[in-house]
This record gives C-alpha cells, structure tokens and sequence, in this order.
C-alpha cells in the first residue's frame, strides 16, 4: 500500500526542486548557499525514505 504514495512523493519532491531552481536565480551567495544545503538535505531524506518503502514495505 505505502508504495502506491511514491509516485506522489516523488512529485512533491520535483515541486521543490522547481521551487528552488526560481529561488536561486535571485538569491545572493549566501543564500544560495543555504538553499542548496536545504536541498541537499531534502534529496538525502527523499532517497532515505525510498529505500525505507521498497526494503520495509514489500
């Protein structure tokens, strides 16, 4: 069941990234810095939490 809810995290995920993309454009240097660091983070748990669903949840 929980594998079904994928394709809809992976949409929020690509939402982000669109998000971020129109963020960086007009951020200064150390916004930017933050922003990519933020990213960084949210890709890692997205990556954590599709491993979680395929090995948990088959």
């Amino acid at each position: 069941v929980i594998l079904t809810e994928e394709p809809e995290g992976r949409l929020q995920v690509d939402k982000v990234l669109v998000k971020a993309e129109i963020l960086l454009q007009d951020s200064s240097d150390d916004e930017k810095h933050e922003i990519l660091k933020t990213l960084k983070r949210i890709k890692t748990m997205w990556e954590d939490t599709q491993i979680n669903m395929v090995h948990c949840h088959r």
